[in-house]
């Protein structure tokens, strides 16, 4: 008998309006996207310094004023194309948009200009503190040194989006059969007012730390207990829980 699959149950309170990180708001929805997506950096446990994430290091300017992300070589995204800096560029742009009315983009405004971008007063991205140098190497620029911008870059919102697969999907690119993410796991399925379930992606950089097949986010708990169980409403899925 093959052994049993090992699925992490996680109960929300809250059906996902969105799994799209420029329109999320909800702590639940943060919480799946953090299985799908990675940041340049990832959140510390208990409010401790933020970790690697896509970025494996960061340097920062010694007028506190400039942090250059220094991407993973090789990492991919989980149809396989190669992550860049310019797909978390692109990324931000989107989400800083006036047309998008991004929720969240206030998270972004300690960085130079994003404000100004956000509003529609400045309509260049150039002006706006977020570079691709390289392929591997991502420069944000503030308008004044935040000690806790590591914190601020491991939040929900500065995680990345494949714009191609949005400019190509619309709104339904969030969808099972369109979404690609650069996450520890991979949208397997969502039913409304169900579950969305998600399984282990191969491609992550850190797969083979992962020791759980998939996680399952239930709208609500059917009471069975035959798989391990997280009741974590406003929890952010730790790294540590993906690697149990």
């Amino acid at each position: 008998m093959p052994p049993a699959e090992r699925i992490l149950r996680v109960s929300q309170r809250n059906e996902p309006a969105s799994l799209d990180p420029a329109t999320t708001t909800l702590p639940d929805e943060f919480g799946i996207l953090r299985a799908l997506l990675e940041g340049l950096l990832v959140p510390g446990p208990d409010g401790s310094a933020p970790g690697p994430g896509a970025a494996e290091r960061f340097q920062v300017s010694g007028d506190g004023l400039t942090y250059t992300f220094h991407l993973r070589p090789g990492a991919r995204w989980s149809d396989g194309k190669a992550i860049t800096a310019a797909d978390f560029a692109a990324a931000y742009r989107r989400l800083l948009s006036p047309e998008t009315a991004s929720p969240k983009a206030e998270v972004f405004f300690g960085v130079r200009n994003a404000r100004a971008f956000a509003s529609g007063a400045e309509r260049d991205f150039s002006a706006v503190g977020i570079r691709a140098d390289d392929d591997l190497t991502l420069v944000v620029t503030l308008t004044a040194p935040n000690p806790r911008f590591p914190h601020v870059v491991a939040s929900g919102p500065w995680l990345p989006v494949r714009t191609d697969l949005v400019a190509r999907h619309g709104r339904r690119w969030t969808e099972p059969d369109h979404f690609i993410g650069n996450g520890p796991f991979t949208l397997g399925e969502w039913k409304p007012d169900q579950h969305v379930s998600v399984r282990r992606n191969p491609r992550w950089h850190g797969a083979g730390r992962v020791s759980l097949d998939g996680i399952r986010f239930i709208r609500f708990d059917s009471g069975d207990r035959k798989s391990t169980r997280l009741n974590s409403s406003h929890a952010n899925i730790s790294y540590a829980v993906f690697c149990l």
